[in-house]
């Protein structure tokens, strides 16, 4: 009995082996074949939205389930899944942008996750592109020390502005060159980072642009002042500001931050809000009615954007020329007082309430390096007053808008540089790297 028993139990086991080999032997069909792609054609200009995406339907084996998945690229090399599809795919302006090249191609997956890849065609979508509200771009790059943040942004611009390489992105670049038309920041040019964060209006133009009751409907409500036609002060709506600011990269800090806001207008102006903590914003229109030299955009954007925004200087022309900073003078009061604040906060390296030649705020320029600063000295006149404020220089940016930054006004920016960039300012490298650039008539001023 003991004899018969094991036979049976081996017989089993056999059995057992042989039902084994068999599912082991099971085989996996040969993966899909690519797929031909028929519409659009390869190659193919001006295709409209909807677009239509079509291509043979895949052979296969024992009947299994077939999938496809539609890639797109750009530039052929960085491929982006959009969606599935049976035999076809229809792609709306949501996922591809008008009057753009792309190349695409078709994967063919089977049930048992086998794939094939077609060939790869390309095709060229109608229409302009436009930036969307909030998109940005780096026009510049740093490439020394932390990098240092300026941001382009637009008001009163239409979505027709916003083409690429149309009216706002050209009027961003502008600015951002205008940056660097004269020293120093054409020497430290490297440690900037340049962006400019694309703003939609439903209006072209600005507040009380034409008169003193006109109203546009703009994203950071930029307007003149309303009541002085000749007027050049101008204001925006500075927390929406900070807000756009704040999607270019690394531009949290808006206290390390200026912000350039072009104003899409006409009528001559500029104005910058600027802070003890280090955030700006400066408003230059981009379309002066003015042919003089002094008014152009470009010379706004030095003066708003590369003076008082980004170096915290002071203006140097006179509004009350026949009046001194040490009277009382209730109409001068708030500039006093404006100006005592800017003072205390370590602002406005560019004028001072004494000419004492050893206290004055730049003696170090014209005492350490007698024949490089000749040329600086004390001249009465600065910050409005015509009497008891000096300024360094006859001529400077700060008091005319020309291409040119007085001396003690080039230290401020490049010391401001420094910190920006974590690096260390020192006299000695300023001196030695500091470039005369546009410089002016030294008996007058223009």
């Amino acid at each position: 009995m003991k004899t018969i028993k094991l036979i049976f139990i081996s017989t089993i086991l056999l059995s057992l082996s042989f039902i084994s080999c068999e599912k082991e032997e099971t085989t996996i069909p040969a993966p899909p074949s690519p797929v031909q792609l028929f519409t659009p054609k390869d190659q193919a200009i001006n295709i409209t939205f909807p677009i239509e995406f079509s291509w043979e339907k895949a052979s296969s084996t024992n009947n299994e389930r077939i999938s496809y998945r539609v890639y797109f690229s750009k530039n052929n090399q960085d491929w982006s899944y959009i969606a599935s599809g049976k035999n076809s795919l229809t792609v709306t302006e949501e996922n591809l942008d008008p009057g753009t090249l792309y190349y695409w191609k078709v994967e063919t997956i089977d049930a048992y996750k086998q794939s094939s890849v077609s060939e790869t065609h390309s095709f060229t979508t109608a229409g302009k592109r436009y930036y969307k509200d909030g998109e940005v771009l780096q026009l510049q790059h740093s490439t020394k020390g932390n990098g240092v943040n300026i941001v382009i942004l637009g008001d009163g611009f239409i979505k027709e502005d916003l083409e690429v390489g149309g009216t706002y992105e050209n009027y961003a670049r502008k600015a951002m060159e205008a940056f660097f038309l004269t020293e120093p920041y054409l020497s430290y040019r490297e440690y900037f980072n340049f962006y400019t964060v694309f703003a939609e209006s439903n209006e072209r133009g600005a507040d009380y642009e034409n008169n003193l009751t006109e109203v546009k409907d703009t994203k950071f409500n930029a307007s003149y002042d309303n009541t002085n036609m000749s007027s050049t002060y101008m204001k925006a709506n500075n927390n929406r500001c900070w807000e756009y600011c704040k999607m270019a990269p690394n531009c949290n800090d808006i206290d390390r931050t200026l912000v350039v806001l072009m104003v899409n207008a006409s009528r001559v102006a500029g104005y910058c809000h600027f802070w003890i903590q280090g955030r700006a914003i400066a408003l230059c229109p981009v379309k002066p009615k003015t042919t003089a030299f002094n008014k152009q955009f470009e010379n706004t954007v030095l003066h708003e954007a590369g003076g008082h925004g980004f170096a915290k200087l002071a203006d140097e022309y006179l509004k009350y020329a026949k009046k001194s900073i040490n009277a009382n003078d209730a109409t001068t009061i708030s500039d006093k007082k404006n100006l005592e604040t800017g003072l205390k906060g370590g602002m406005f390296a560019n004028v001072d309430t004494t000419n004492h030649p050893d206290r004055v705020k730049w003696k170090e320029l014209y005492q350490k390096y007698p024949e490089k600063y000749k040329y600086v000295r004390s001249v009465e006149g600065a910050y409005y007053y015509g009497l008891d404020m000096f300024r360094p220089e006859p001529n400077s940016c700060m008091i005319n808008n020309i291409k040119y930054y007085n001396a003690p006004s080039r230290m401020a920016i490049v010391k401001r540089i420094k910190f920006l960039a974590g690096e260390t300012f020192s006299l000695e490298d300023f001196v030695a790297n500091d470039k005369l650039l546009n410089f002016p008539p030294q008996n007058e001023v223009e």
